[in-house]
């Protein structure tokens, strides 16, 4: 029952996050132009960002992105998902167009729900996954891991040690919360992108 209110109360939270997340479309090579429009934008923490356009013609890679965010890159398909999980200003270009360069800039948005003491150093990445995601303790030992995803439905339950990777291939894409519990409490959580 513990569990089931710890659950529950993530979900509400998590959801007070992404009621107010948004996708921002950043269109390139529109009319054979070697531009991102827009070229620069403000995002808050927990929105999407989706490129369009041709990636075999214009090459996408991340130049810097701010401490714990997952780089990224495309150079086929038409479209690539990033969800924002960092705040600060992230660059970004077409490998082959020289000055066809873009960037947004994150806020930080408070999810109510904060890291304490053993697990203050708690991290996952990348954030954006096909296949494993990895789990580093920081200076915890042991942990009891569960995964949802965005309607709570728990995914994923066991203790890890120190660090873990843990496959998610078989996880339908979207948005899922790695939650770190101790003695049935909630201690902190963090989320990743499943492609």
């Amino acid at each position: 029952m513990k569990m089931k209110k710890y659950l529950i109360t993530l979900l509400l939270a998590s959801t007070a996050l992404f009621v107010h997340a948004t996708e921002h479309d950043i269109n390139f090579g529109v009319g054979g132009s070697n531009t991102y429009s827009p070229s620069s934008l403000t995002v808050n923490v927990g929105d999407t960002i989706l490129w369009l356009g041709d990636f075999s013609s214009h090459p996408l890679t991340s130049l810097t992105i701010p401490a714990g965010a997952a780089a990224f890159s495309q150079s086929t398909g038409s479209g690539l998902y990033y969800v924002v999980t960092q705040p600060g200003t992230y660059n970004y270009k077409c490998t082959v167009h020289s000055g066809m360069t873009g960037s947004f800039t994150a806020n930080a948005v408070s999810t109510g729900i904060s890291s304490v003491a053993n697990y203050n150093e708690f991290k996952i990445f990348p954030t954006t996954v096909q296949n494993t995601i990895n789990i580093d303790l920081g200076n915890a030992t042991k942990a009891n891991i569960v995964i949802t995803n965005l309607l709570g439905d728990k995914v994923f339950n066991g203790d890890i040690y120190d660090n873990a990777a843990i496959d998610v291939s078989s996880f339908n894409s979207g948005l899922y919360f790695v939650n770190i519990y101790d003695a049935d409490r909630l201690k902190a959580t963090k989320r990743f992108f499943k492609q």
